[in-house]
This record gives C-alpha cells, structure tokens and sequence, in this order.
C-alpha cells in the first residue's frame, strides 16, 4: 500500500478556483498511490503570524508553534471547503493506522509526534516553513513520495531552493531523509517527470 503525502501552498486558499486546483491534483496523486495526507501550508494566516511577531518580539519558539497553529486553521478551511469527509489525524499513529485513502495532517501535534518519531527538533525559526514540516512529517509515516503543490511550475528542489520557492531549510531534511522523493506539481498538474 502506497503513501504519498501532499503539501498544498496556503496561498491556494486565497484563490478562485485553489479548491478545485488542490482537488484535481489529490486525484492525480491517488491514481500513483493507494493513500493520500494532505498537509496545507499556512499562507496568509502565517505571514499575520510572521509580521506579529516582529511587532511583538515573539520568541522563536513561539512564533513556530503560532505559525503551525496557522497551518492547523487552514486545514480546518480546506476541510471544511473540499473534503468534509476527510479525517484530520493527529499522529504519526493515526496516519499511518488510516483506512482511508485521503486523510488530512492536523499539524500541531502532528509536528511534535513526528520530530519524537524521528528523533529530531527542527530549528525554530523562518528558515522552516511548511515545506521542511511536511516532509518530516513524510519521512515520520514512511511515505513513497512529497508532492509540493505551488502555484508556478518547478522542476526540481535545487531549482525551488534556488528560486526561494521552498524554505532553505529544506535541502538538509531532503539529505538527511532521501527516502522521500519530492515532486512538484503546479496548478493541479504534476510538473515532474512519470
């Protein structure tokens, strides 16, 4: 039984048609892998949380753990807006004990079962976004594969580092866990060679 996990960018979120662009690239996943976790990025909530915490003088720690609670809001949305029968897990547990073959990652206590499976903490800060959790939390459930949904076509990590469409931290957990291979995927449709 194949495991992928989908990070859709919470940009999409703020888009006419994200919905059925996240929908229609869940379908083109599931046609490559007998389950599907969708994890979904922050955007807007996140950058409230970034300017916040500059204002603020939040600690690290804190505006991580802020920023994850933002990424756990637009689940909640994308929940609520395109897979109402989708379940939201909270484990690593629960992921991988998921009968179902689209379930949705709740990422608080997600990201903190997923660094105690692994082993590790991630730095606190905005060198992590969503991209470097959703392939921890990949490399914690043992998935095949991490599609990162953007809204411009990118061919392959050094291009998206390069370009800053993925967080820089990223390139050391693809190091650290290259059992996880990451794709892209643009608009709906995947972007990376079969």
């Amino acid at each position: 039984m194949s495991l992928a996990v989908m990070k859709c960018g919470g940009s999409f979120l703020r888009r006419q048609d994200g919905v059925h662009v996240i929908r229609t690239c869940v379908g083109e996943v599931l046609k490559r892998h007998s389950r599907v976790v969708v994890i979904t990025g922050g955007g807007e909530a996140a950058d409230l949380v970034r300017r916040w915490a500059g204002w603020w003088k939040l600690a690290d720690e804190d505006a991580h753990w802020l920023a994850i609670e933002a990424m756990g809001f637009n689940t909640r949305v994308l929940a609520a807006a395109a897979f109402p029968e989708a379940p939201l897990a909270h484990t690593v547990e629960q992921l991988i004990g998921a009968g179902e073959r689209l379930v949705l990652a709740e990422p608080v206590e997600l990201v903190r079962d997923a660094e105690r499976t692994l082993g590790v903490t991630l730095p606190r800060s905005w060198r992590v976004t969503s991209d470097s959790l959703a392939l921890l939390v990949a490399a914690a459930v043992r998935a095949e594969e991490l599609i990162l949904l953007k809204p411009r076509p990118v061919s392959d990590l050094a291009q998206a580092i390069s370009e800053r469409v993925v967080d820089e931290y990223l390139a050391e957990l693809a190091a650290r866990y290259p059992s996880v291979c990451i794709r892209f995927a643009a608009s709906g449709t995947d972007s990376a060679p079969g």
